[in-house]
């Protein structure tokens, strides 16, 4: 048979159109999966954003809170620890936040133990309170995270002749329990006879109480 004018020709054409749709369509779906993983890994940049901004804002009020309650009870704690001062011992005070360590260290002879010091100025405080008598430098305050290993807070003897400490006081809770054990293992030595008494300071219906129960089940 023969075909009728410009028949054979809009056959090739359609033909073409065909092939050109089927690449069309077997490129379309990497394309949309290429665009679907953009916008995905864009919700996901937003969302982490999102959640370090909170998680900061958050971070930010338990700080405050925990310096609130510090503050709350310092009144208190000064007062136990002048009282144990008057009867000769020394005395370790526990604290988190540089105002807060500040706050004790000044309130006393300024002894104290921090991030920011040099190696040598933190062997000159250690020296100060173990050679000292007890009556000029009485009390040593330790930053907790800075003071809680590698430090020997208190060189006594074995069976309790020399310098001692006899008390620690925490004035800031911690939330991980092996920081607290560390620093309370800087004024007590394997084999020593005398004992020492350990207090954490509480604040009645603050963050420290919900800090307290929560370490405890760590």
């Amino acid at each position: 048979p023969v075909s009728p004018p410009g028949g054979a020709e809009r056959t090739a054409r359609a033909a073409g159109d065909l092939r050109q749709r089927d690449t069309n369509r077997s490129n379309a779906g990497p394309r949309r999966k290429s665009v679907d993983d953009t916008r995905d890994r864009h919700r996901a940049h937003r969302l982490r954003r999102r959640i370090a901004s909170e998680s900061l804002r958050h971070l930010q009020k338990i700080a405050v809170l925990r310096q609130l309650a510090a503050k709350g009870q310092a009144p208190h704690i000064l007062a136990k620890v002048r009282s144990v001062v008057a009867n000769g011992e020394r005395v370790v005070i526990g604290a988190h936040h540089r105002e807060i360590v500040d706050l004790y260290a000044d309130a006393f002879t300024g002894l104290k133990i921090q991030g920011d010091m040099g190696p040598k100025e933190v062997e000159k405080v250690k020296h100060l309170f173990n050679t000292s008598p007890a009556a000029e430098h009485p009390v040593l305050v330790l930053s907790i995270e800075a003071g809680k290993t590698g430090h020997t807070l208190c060189k006594q003897a074995l069976n309790g002749v020399g310098p001692s400490c006899g008390f620690m006081v925490f004035a800031e809770q911690v939330w991980t329990p092996g920081d607290e054990t560390q620093a309370q293992d800087r004024i007590w030595r394997i084999g020593q006879e005398r004992e020492v008494r350990i207090i954490n300071a509480l604040l009645e219906d603050s963050i420290d109480i919900a800090m307290f129960r929560q370490r405890a089940r760590k």
